[in-house]
């Protein structure tokens, strides 16, 4: 059965096939312009309340989810690559690494009730074999009113639809993969909500959570059918599914589950995560003692890591 929590919210947006999207409660970006220099002013709609982005345990990231930042410039991304970069609609983007920093008390700069417009100063860096692009990496200045509230940093290789056929018929020994609508999901063993700082079961993507004396160890459910995380049918596992997965790991690590905040991350995607085949997570010290670098391993090989910092928000909202 489809997840249809999100089928809810009106959004004053661009059009979902604007940033490949499908339903209209996923987009978040209201509009992109040039600042008159080299670069960017973007904009993005935060809502009041969320099916998805607002089911935590944490107020802070009820009122501030870090990866809703971070899916709203990703949809930058998308959006400047069609509009400004002149790459064709049919274009394909796989996200290399990314990165975001936001203290954990960003959110009392969030006013109370209503939607909320989140800015988004854009620089972009292109790489390009003769007078073709390959990639680009575009980074974010994000503010709430005039304050400013953190940073990302998105770097994106961009392949033609015959071109990403390829590589993922040579990643698949040859055959086609599977796409999510036609798998079932196996999402059994999942950890209780509160334990990974989350609201509702369905949104939960750990199951089978192991401790030893120098790593954790969980297994990745994917829920095909959750509209926040497979908008639309994928033919390999999202990358923000992962980062997701990895900040619910760096949730339950740390010392206080349901009111951990994400404040960092940094990851970087080597290979596809397929859809057919166990994913899990191991995960290890970082280099303080609020981080964890946690491995994305599938089929006993590292796909990609992501480094996840978790906080305490201290400060409370404005009244």
């Amino acid at each position: 059965m489809t997840d249809t929590r999100l089928l809810t919210q009106p959004h004053t947006t661009v059009e979902p096939g604007a940033v490949h999207r499908r339903h209209a409660d996923t987009v978040f970006l209201a509009d992109v312009h040039p600042d008159g220099t080299d670069g960017y002013v973007a904009t993005a709609l935060l809502p009041e309340s969320h099916t998805y982005y607002s089911a935590h345990t944490a107020e802070a990231n009820r009122r501030l989810d870090p990866m809703l930042l971070l899916e709203a410039c990703r949809q930058v991304v998308i959006y400047i690559g069609h509009n400004s970069l002149g790459l064709a609609n049919d274009t394909r983007f796989l996200m290399d690494s990314c990165e975001i920093s936001v203290p954990a008390d960003a959110y009392v700069q969030r006013p109370d009730g209503g939607s909320t417009t989140l800015t988004m100063r854009v620089t972009v860096a292109a790489v390009r074999v003769g007078s073709r692009l390959r990639a680009f990496t575009s980074r974010y200045e994000l503010s709430l009113g005039a304050v400013p509230i953190g940073s990302t940093v998105i770097t994106s290789s961009v392949v033609s639809p015959a071109a990403y056929t390829r590589l993922r018929r040579r990643a698949c020994g040859g055959s086609p993969p599977p796409w999510s609508d036609q798998l079932c999901p196996y999402l059994d063993g999942a950890v209780s909500p509160s334990t990974v700082g989350r609201l509702v079961p369905a949104d939960v993507l750990l199951a089978e959570v192991r401790s030893d004396s120098d790593k954790t160890t969980a297994r990745v459910l994917l829920p095909f059918d959750h509209l926040g995380l497979f908008d639309h049918r994928q033919d390999h596992v999202p990358g923000t599914l992962l980062i997701e997965a990895a900040r619910q790991l760096g949730a339950a690590l740390s010392p206080e589950p349901d009111a951990a905040v994400m404040t960092g991350l940094a990851g970087t995607f080597d290979a596809f995560v397929e859809l057919d085949a166990p994913v899990h997570l191991v995960a290890r010290a970082g280099t303080t003692d609020d981080e964890r670098s946690v491995e994305v391993v599938q089929g006993g090989t590292v796909l990609a890591t992501i480094k996840v910092a978790t906080s305490r928000a201290h400060s409370g909202p404005p009244r």
